[in-house]
C-alpha cells in the first residue's frame, strides 16, 4: 500500500511539474497563457519592468478584441492598459474594431503586382507606377478612351480586402470600398443629375464605406457576384464570379489623376477616390 501511495504522489508530482512546463512554453509574449508564480512575491509599484529590450509584453483575450500590457518580472497588469483596439490596424495584433468596422483609414486601393494601363498600351504593376507617368482613362461623356497625367501615387497598410474572380479568369485584389463601373444604371433621386445616369454606375462591395468617406458624384451601389463590370479596352463587361475576403495587413495603392476620375486595373475601370 506504501510503494502504491509513493507511485501515486510522484505521479501527480510529475503532473504538476508538466503543467508549468506548459505554461512556460505558451506563456512567452503576447501568449494565452502565464507563468504561474507559485509564492513569487509581487513586483513593487517601482520594480515593474514594463520594457525589456525596448519591448513590451502583451496578454491578449481568446477572442483577441481586448489586451492590456504586463510586467516581464511577475506578470502584474499595467495600469490603464486593459482595452479594446484603438489602432487602425492594432498595432499589437493587427486586428481593427474601430467602430463602424469597416476597416482601414485611407484612400481605397489595390494590391502589388495590379497591372495599369498605361498611355503607351503597355502594362506597369500600380507600386511602380509614379508621378508624371500617363495612364490611359476614359471619358464616359464620349465612350472614348482618353490619357491623364498621375499626380500622385498613394500607398496605405489595409486590412480590408477582397479578391475579386470574374468569369474570364482574370481577378484582383482590391480594398471592399473601391468602386468599379457596371453595367447595371442606378436610378435614384439622390443624384438626379448624375453623369452616370442611363450609362452604368460605379460599384463598391461596401457601397456605403465608399459613400460615406470619399466625394461622389454619383451614388456608389452595391458590388456583388452577377455583377458585370466594364473593360474600356475592349468595350464590353465581364461578370464577377467570386469574392474571397483576405484579411492579411498588406500595402495597397491607388493613384491620382490629373484629369477623369477613373483609370484601368488589371482591365477592369475603377474609380479614383477623395477622402472627405
Amino acid at each position: 500500500m506504501k510503494k502504491t501511495k509513493t507511485i501515486v504522489g510522484i505521479t501527480a508530482l510529475a503532473a504538476v511539474i508538466a503543467l508549468i512546463a506548459s505554461c512556460a512554453i505558451f506563456g512567452g509574449e503576447g501568449g494565452g497563457f502565464k507563468f504561474p508564480s507559485f509564492g513569487t512575491k509581487p513586483c513593487e509599484p517601482n520594480e515593474h519592468e514594463w520594457l525589456r529590450d525596448g519591448k513590451k509584453r502583451y496578454d491578449l483575450t481568446d477572442d483577441r478584441k481586448q489586451h492590456f500590457e504586463i510586467c516581464w518580472k511577475c506578470e502584474e497588469e499595467k495600469p490603464g492598459t486593459r482595452a479594446a483596439h484603438s489602432g487602425n490596424p492594432c498595432s499589437v495584433c493587427f486586428y481593427d474594431s474601430t467602430p463602424p468596422a469597416w476597416g482601414d483609414s485611407g484612400p481605397a486601393c489595390f494590391a502589388a503586382g495590379t497591372t495599369i494601363l498605361m498611355a503607351d498600351n503597355t502594362l506597369k504593376n500600380i507600386e511602380t507606377v509614379k508621378e508624371g507617368d500617363w495612364v490611359q482613362s476614359y471619358d464616359f461623356e464620349t465612350s472614348q478612351l482618353t490619357v491623364s497625367r498621375v499626380t500622385n501615387l498613394v500607398s496605405v497598410l489595409h486590412t480590408d480586402l477582397v479578391r475579386l474572380t470574374f468569369a474570364n479568369g482574370s481577378e484582383i485584389v482590391t480594398t471592399t470600398d473601391h468602386p468599379f463601373r457596371i453595367e447595371r444604371t442606378m436610378l435614384t433621386a439622390a443624384y438626379p443629375s448624375s453623369p452616370s445616369f442611363g450609362r452604368g454606375a460605379w460599384a463598391a462591395v461596401n457601397a456605403e464605406r465608399a459613400n460615406t468617406l470619399y466625394h461622389q458624384t454619383a451614388e456608389v451601389a452595391e458590388l456583388k457576384t452577377g455583377e458585370k463590370v466594364f473593360m474600356p479596352q475592349y468595350n464590353t463587361f465581364v461578370e464577377m464570379v467570386g469574392l474571397e475576403v483576405i484579411p492579411a495587413l498588406q500595402m495597397t495603392y491607388t493613384i491620382d489623376l490629373s484629369q477623369n476620375d477613373n483609370f484601368i486595373a488589371n482591365g477592369m475601370s475603377v474609380k479614383t477616390e477623395v477622402v472627405k
